[in-house]
């Protein structure tokens, strides 16, 4: 029984590497950018393999851990002159255990105020994930908000912080959030990923917004060339952001988990 979920384990991340790597790469195939040597390809291809099996141990393993635990996961609670509210939005598919680690370094950097949200990424909409979040922020505004979103979560961050009050919203930080689409949602499961593909209602919506977002709101846009999942890698670095960091060699799952991420959090 164990063994199976082992091998289950390593077959699954194995298996979706391959394949999505793939097609990202005959889909950028012109793309000079996300050319490199085999060596450099392949040790980049092994990092993200090595990350995927962390990604799915925490999602199997520890998440349901951290549900009966709850600490920090979802309650919205800032007093006034502790410092900004930091809500951390996981991606589509994923779990806010994934971000234990990330909120464990800002705690290290004197953070104390750091949420890790939960929304339903497979039911509901943007529309519907972002009101409700507004909802809950609005009465933790007063030493403004953090958002930290990865992937479809950069996006609903998005939508919720021109839904809140001017002023409210201090910073944005994504990562490999796709702006502007990405040719890879078409290959989703469900329909709320495929709503990610370029030119969708989701996503010409998501590019007014970038346009209407505040501009004392600062944009930050973590993204990689070699991210697997974003195709073109530069939807997640849409022009709007103050800052774009793009990180060499990293996968769309590496960014729960790489040093270098948080140092630009």
């Amino acid at each position: 029984m164990i063994s199976s979920a082992v091998e289950v384990l390593l077959f699954i991340p194995l298996a979706f590497l391959v394949i999505t790597f793939s097609l990202s790469m005959w889909i950028s195939r012109h793309d000079n950018r996300r050319k490199a040597g085999a060596g450099t390809q392949i040790y980049w291809l092994c990092k993200e393999y090595f990350w995927m099996i962390a990604y799915l141990f925490m999602s199997t393993f520890v998440s349901p851990i951290d549900q009966l635990i709850g600490k920090g996961r979802g309650k919205m609670k800032a007093e006034k002159g502790s410092g900004p509210l930091i809500v951390i939005l996981h991606g589509y598919l994923s779990v806010p255990t994934h971000w234990l680690i990330l909120q464990e370094r800002l705690r290290r950097k004197g953070y104390h105020n750091v949420v890790r949200y939960s929304y339903h990424s497979i039911a509901g909409s943007i529309e519907e994930w972002s009101v409700e979040l507004a909802k809950q922020v609005s009465p933790c505004c007063d030493d403004g908000i953090i958002f930290i979103g990865h992937s479809m979560g950069g996006i609903v961050a998005l939508w919720t912080a021109v839904k809140l009050p001017k002023g409210s919203v201090k910073k944005i930080i994504t990562m490999g959030s796709p702006f502007e689409g990405t040719l890879m949602a078409d290959l989703a499961i469900t329909v709320n990923a495929r709503k990610l593909f370029p030119y969708t209602p989701e996503i010409e919506t998501t590019k007014r917004y970038l346009e209407e977002l505040d501009k004392d709101v600062e944009l930050i846009c973590i993204w990689s060339g070699f991210d697997e999942l974003v195709v073109p890698p530069e939807s997640a670095a849409p022009a709007r952001a103050n800052k774009t960091v793009e990180l060499k060699g990293l996968g769309h799952t590496g960014y729960h988990f790489e040093a270098d991420v948080s140092r630009f959090i």
